[in-house]
């Protein structure tokens, strides 16, 4: 049987190495980073040299693996619909959201809109990480073809040592580098629930320096990081009994599965695929307010480690690397017709 080649294509390389990995296994794999701009003629150069480039490789591909729906997947959809190539988009969230007043998503301008939807409506197949990221797309793209395939963690990497004792710590993590995602991922309502509980402490990894200036009156109790290393960042899981995620959207969000591998209890608002993820551990909270937000934070704390243990359990069961891996070959087989 012939070994078949895709190209995988992505603009933001740190949330798509596992796929990457995956694939390598079974098939031969080149990589194309697209670098997106927003000088316009530093954008229109890119796009030049991508489309040169899938134009003089045409034949050396049989798919083209893609990770999110944005400006970068017009010109590898194009081709496939042009040269009848198969193509799959995964949807991470960003690409199906539009929030009108911090100008955030993929439909915030007409052309980003245009080349987004285009990508989507003729992708061969859409990946949507999360069933709520699935029906999002639906409403703007009805005709589209979409599978839901969650995302899977290395279970056997992430974990809690034996000789860690849980502590009062509340811990959130988000990559924060302006306003609007300050805004998005919660930081505000976060530092407001600090300031609420003085005898616990307050966490939040991923703050830039450049949005350290939207906290209002931030709180002793509460220490913000910015980016760190997965060493360090594993050390705050470790130690971490509570894991908050106060987000307006989401996709899927992978914090919450790495804390809870991590035996973190999780307290999130109700978005994305927080419940999907949760289940029946830890809480979502049915309306986001400060007063909810603070009696269900000392619920959980008061929690006992056993709890901490079923949530690791339930995403070991759910959400494994060997699940999304097993269904990723699966759809990569049946669209390219081989056994």
């Amino acid at each position: 049987m012939k070994k078949i080649s895709i190209l995988f294509i992505h603009n933001s390389f740190s949330y798509v190495k596992t796929d990457l990995d995956i694939l390598k296994k079974h098939f031969i794999v080149a990589v194309y980073k697209f670098n997106s701009s927003k000088n316009t003629s530093k954008m229109l150069w890119e796009y030049l040299k991508f489309f040169f480039f899938l134009i003089k490789n045409i034949r050396k591909f049989d798919m083209y693996f893609i990770w999110f729906a944005d400006y970068h997947s017009f010109p590898p959809i194009l081709i496939s619909k042009i040269f009848n190539k198969k193509a799959i988009i995964n949807l991470g969230g960003y690409d199906v959201t539009y929030i009108p007043k911090l100008n955030y998503g993929a439909f915030s301008n007409p052309l980003r809109s245009f080349v987004t939807k285009f990508s989507i409506k003729n992708a061969s197949l859409n990946l949507a990480v999360s069933e709520n990221i699935k029906q999002e797309a639906l409403q703007r793209i009805n005709k589209a073809n979409i599978k839901v395939i969650h995302t899977g963690y290395d279970t056997n990497s992430l974990g809690i040592s034996e000789k860690t004792k849980k502590k009062k710590i509340v811990l959130t993590t988000s990559k924060a580098d302006n306003y609007a995602r300050f805004k998005i991922k919660g930081l505000d309502f976060f530092c407001e629930v600090a300031k609420q509980l003085p005898d616990y402490q307050f966490i939040a990894v991923g703050v830039q320096k450049n949005v350290e200036k939207y906290f209002k009156n931030k709180p002793k109790n509460l220490t913000s990081y910015p980016i760190l290393s997965q060493t360090k960042l594993s050390e705050f899981y470790q130690s971490a009994k509570v894991y908050a995620q106060f987000s307006l959207r989401e996709g899927f969000p992978s914090s919450i599965c790495e804390a809870m591998l991590f035996e973190e209890i999780p307290v999130s608002t109700d978005v994305g695929a927080a419940k999907e993820i949760i289940g029946d551990t830890g809480f979502v909270l049915e309306n986001k307010e400060i007063s909810l937000a603070v009696e269900t934070i000392k619920k959980a704390m008061n929690l006992p480690d056993s709890e901490g243990k079923k949530c690791r359990n339930r995403i070991i069961e759910n959400f494994n690397l060997e699940i999304r891996e097993k269904k990723l070959l699966t759809e990569i087989k049946k669209l390219l017709d081989i056994t």
